[in-house]
C-alpha cells in the first residue's frame, strides 16, 4: 500500500468537464490483521488511517468474519477455479462445432449451374418458377444443345460426424458433476449401470459437499462464540422459551473450551425422498419386531438386554442414514411406585411358594 499517492484518489472522482453537481468517489479498504488482532481501514490514496485501528468487541478463535467456499482449489494458485472458467474451453468448442456445422450444411445444399451462352436469364427464371408437371418453353441461344447447358453444382461433402457435439457435451456434464443416470439418452440403462454411475456421481460431488460442510462448521462455530458473548439471557429466552438455558458473562477461555459445534456429515443439500423411502421400508419391520422384544425385556427385568437392543437400533438407523429420533417409537414404560420391585424381581428373597411352604389357613394365633 506504500506505492499509492494522492493522485490515485483522483481516478475515482468525476471530471470537471461534466455539468451539474460533482459526486466524488473514494475506494475504502478494510482489512482484518490477525497478527495484532486489529481491524484497519484506509482510503486509497490517503497516507493516514481512515479511522484508528481497533479490536472487535467480541473475541473469536477464528478472528476473521469472512468464510470462503472454494470447490476447485489448485495448488500454487491464490484463487480457486470457478465452474464457468473450467467450462470455458468446452463451451467455445461446442459453439465452434455448431457454427461450423451450420455453415457446412448451408454450403452443401445442392444446386444447378447453366451455360449463360446457351440459356438466357429470362428462360432460367421460367424454369425456376415452374410448378409440378408444368411445360416450360425456352429458346436456346445460337441453337445450343439443351442437355449440355445444365450441370450439377459442385458442393463440399457434409460429414455430420465431424461436427458431432456429443463428446463435448459428455465432457461438460462430467466436469460439472451431472449425474449420468439422469442423462436423456436413447439407450436403456440397466440397474447395475445406474448404480455404478450413481457411485461415480457421489464420489465427484462428495468432495464438494465436504468443502461446503467445513465452511458451514466454521460459520456455526463463529456464530455460536459471538452469540454466547453478545446475546443477553432475556433475549434468548424470548426466542427459545422460558426453559432455555443460556450462560452469561463467561470468560473467553471458557467459551473456547466448552463450546464446540459440528455439521453432521451428509446433512446438507436437499433430501433424497426416494432413498429415504427405501431406507424406511427396511428399517420399519426391524424396528417393529425389536420394539416387542425390548418391551418384554423390560417386563421381565432384563434391563441390560433392553438397553443393548436400543443401542443396536440406533446404530442401525445411523448406518442407514436415517436421523430420526428413536425415542419416539420405543414403548413408554409406566413409572414404578416407590419401594416396588420390577416384575420378576423379588429382591433376592424366596417367596413361600418358591420355598415349597404352604400358605397359612385359618386365623393366625398370637
Amino acid at each position: 500500500m506504500g506505492d499509492l499517492t494522492d493522485k490515485d484518489a483522483e481516478k475515482f472522482t468525476q471530471s470537471t468537464e461534466t455539468q451539474g453537481d460533482e459526486v466524488p468517489f473514494v475506494r475504502v479498504i478494510e482489512f482484518w490483521d490477525k497478527r495484532d488482532n486489529h481491524v484497519k481501514t484506509i482510503v486509497d490514496g490517503v497516507d493516514r488511517w481512515a479511522r484508528e485501528p481497533y479490536q472487535p468487541a467480541h473475541k473469536t478463535t477464528r478472528f476473521y468474519p469472512y468464510f470462503l467456499i472454494a470447490l476447485f482449489e489448485v495448488d500454487g494458485d491464490r484463487h480457486p477455479q470457478s465452474l464457468s472458467s473450467r467450462l470455458k474451453k468446452l463451451q467455445d468448442e461446442y459453439a465452434s462445432a455448431r457454427s461450423s456445422g451450420r455453415l457446412a450444411r448451408s454450403r452443401s445444399i445442392p444446386g444447378t449451374i447453366f451455360d449463360a451462352g446457351v440459356i438466357s436469364p429470362e428462360d432460367i427464371k421460367k424454369i425456376e418458377g415452374a410448378v409440378e408437371q408444368e411445360y416450360v418453353g425456352i429458346q436456346p441461344i445460337a441453337g445450343g444443345k439443351l442437355s449440355d447447358a445444365f450441370a450439377e453444382k459442385p458442393v463440399g461433402r457434409y460429414d455430420p460426424r465431424i461436427y458431432d457435439t456429443t463428446p463435448t457435451l459428455r465432457d461438460m456434464e462430467t466436469l460439472s458433476g451431472i449425474q449420468e443416470a439422469l442423462r436423456q439418452s436413447g439407450g436403456q440403462k440397466t440397474a447395475t449401470e445406474a448404480n455404478i454411475e450413481q457411485a461415480g456421481f457421489a464420489s465427484r460431488t462428495g468432495a464438494d459437499r465436504d468443502t461446503q460442510e467445513d465452511m458451514l462448521t466454521d460459520l456455526a462455530q463463529y456464530t455460536a462464540e459471538l452469540s454466547v458473548q453478545a446475546l443477553p439471557a432475556e433475549y434468548v429466552v424470548g426466542i427459545a422459551g422460558e426453559l432455555a438455558f443460556w450462560p452469561e458473562d463467561l470468560p473467553f477461555e471458557a467459551v473456547v473450551t466448552q463450546l464446540n459445534l459440528d455439521i453432521e456429515a451428509g446433512s446438507t443439500g436437499a433430501p433424497n425422498k426416494e432413498q429415504e423411502r427405501q431406507s424406511w421400508s427396511v428399517i420399519m419391520p426391524l424396528l417393529r419386531e425389536t420394539m416387542v422384544i425390548i418391551q418384554q425385556a423390560h417386563a421381565t427385568g432384563n434391563i441390560p438386554l433392553a438397553e443393548a437392543l436400543t443401542e443396536l437400533l440406533e446404530e442401525t438407523m445411523q448406518r442407514m442414514g436415517d436421523r430420526t429420533n428413536l425415542d419416539r417409537f420405543l414403548p413408554k414404560l409406566a413409572a414404578t411406585p416407590a419401594g416396588a420391585l420390577p416384575m420378576g424381581d423379588t429382591g433376592g428373597q424366596a417367596t413361600p411358594q418358591a420355598a415349597g411352604a404352604q400358605a397359612p389357613t385359618g386365623t393366625p394365633t398370637a
